[in-house]
C-alpha cells in the first residue's frame, strides 16, 4: 500500500445541476492515486420540489403570507355592525371610505362608519359581506401578476391604477 502502509482516503463532491437533472460526481483520493466516478442522480426538478414540501412540516406549506380578513359583527334591530372594520381597512392597506363605498354599492345598502364599526342599514349575513370584501381584495388589492397585496392604488387625471410594490406591474382598475 506504499508509503510504508499509510493509507489516505480523502472524499470530495462535486454537485452541479443541469438541464434538470442532479450530477453528483464522488472523487477518492487512494494513496495518490484518483479514482473518479461519477453517478447520475437523475431526479426531476418536480421531484425536488415534492420531496422538500414532504418534509416542511404541514402547516408552513398550507399556510399563504396574507389571508383576506372575516368580518365580525352582530345584528342590531335592522342595522348590522361590523365590529373589526378598522382591522379589516388596515390589512387591506386601504382607505376606510373606498372600501365603504365599495361595499355599499356592492351590497346595495346604505350605511356609514361611526367609532370605528361599519353600520349597514338593513339586515346582512356575514356570508355575503365577506364575499364582497374578497372581492375587493382580488380587485383593489391583490396584483394581477403575482398576486401578491403589496400594491397602492394610483390616480392620473380621471383614470386609477392598482401598482404593484414587489413586481412593479401596473394596471387600470374601476374608480
Amino acid at each position: 500500500m506504499g508509503n510504508g502502509g499509510d493509507t489516505n482516503i480523502v472524499i470530495e463532491t462535486t454537485i452541479t445541476f443541469s438541464n434538470n437533472i442532479l450530477y453528483s460526481t464522488f472523487y477518492f483520493y487512494f494513496n495518490s492515486f484518483i479514482y473518479g466516478c461519477l453517478i447520475n442522480f437523475i431526479m426531476d426538478y418536480t421531484q425536488l420540489l415534492k420531496r422538500a414540501r414532504e418534509g416542511l412540516p404541514e402547516i408552513v406549506s398550507v399556510r399563504e403570507r396574507f389571508e383576506v380578513p372575516k368580518v365580525k359583527g352582530h345584528l342590531q334591530g335592522n342595522r348590522t355592525v361590523i365590529s373589526n372594520f378598522s382591522m379589516i381597512c388596515s390589512t387591506l392597506r386601504r382607505q376606510p371610505q373606498h372600501i365603504l363605498k365599495y361595499l355599499l354599492k356592492e351590497l346595495a345598502t346604505s350605511g356609514e362608519i361611526k367609532n370605528n364599526l361599519l353600520v349597514f342599514n338593513r339586515k346582512l349575513s356575514s356570508l355575503a359581506i365577506n364575499q364582497k370584501v374578497r372581492q375587493y381584495t382580488n380587485m383593489y388589492v391583490l396584483c394581477t401578476e403575482c398576486g401578491k397585496p403589496d400594491t397602492k392604488i394610483l390616480i392620473e387625471g380621471n383614470i386609477s391604477y392598482l401598482k404593484c410594490q414587489a413586481c412593479g406591474a401596473k394596471h387600470h382598475i374601476k374608480n
